[in-house]
C-alpha cells in the first residue's frame, strides 16, 4: 500500500501553506493577544476553496478525499490554531452532520453557503 502523496496533493499543500503563511499567519499572534477572530480569514479561507473542501461538489463543495482535507486541517492548525479550530468545529460539528444525515433539502440549503464561508 502506497501511503505517499500524489502529485495534486503535493502541488495543493504547497499552495496552501503559501497562503496561509501570506495571508493567515501575519495575524495570528495579535489574533491571541485581542483574543478576536478575524472574519477575513473566513473569507480568505472560503476563496481558496477550504471550507468546502469536506462537502461533494453538488453542495458547493470541492470534494476532496479525506487524506487532503485532514493535511489541510493540519497545515491550517500549524499556521494559527485558533481559526482552525473556529473553522474546524463549524465545518465539523455542524456540517459533516448535515451532510452525513441530513436531508436532500437540508444539503442544499446549508452546505453552499458553508462551502462559501457565510
Amino acid at each position: 500500500m502506497d501511503f505517499g502523496l500524489t502529485d495534486d496533493q503535493q502541488q495543493y499543500l504547497k499552495s496552501l501553506r503559501e497562503f496561509l503563511a501570506a495571508e493567515i499567519l501575519p495575524h495570528a499572534a495579535e489574533m491571541d493577544a485581542s483574543e478576536t477572530f478575524r472574519r477575513e480569514n473566513l473569507t480568505a479561507l472560503a476563496q481558496l476553496g477550504y471550507t468546502g473542501l469536506n462537502f461533494p461538489e453538488p453542495y458547493g463543495g470541492t470534494g476532496a478525499d479525506l487524506p487532503t482535507t485532514t493535511m489541510a486541517s493540519i497545515e491550517l492548525a500549524r499556521a494559527d490554531a485558533a481559526t482552525a479550530l473556529s473553522v474546524g468545529a463549524s465545518l465539523a460539528l455542524c456540517g459533516y452532520p448535515i451532510l452525513q444525515y441530513g436531508t436532500e433539502e437540508q444539503r442544499r440549503r446549508w452546505l453552499p453557503g458553508m462551502a462559501r464561508g457565510e
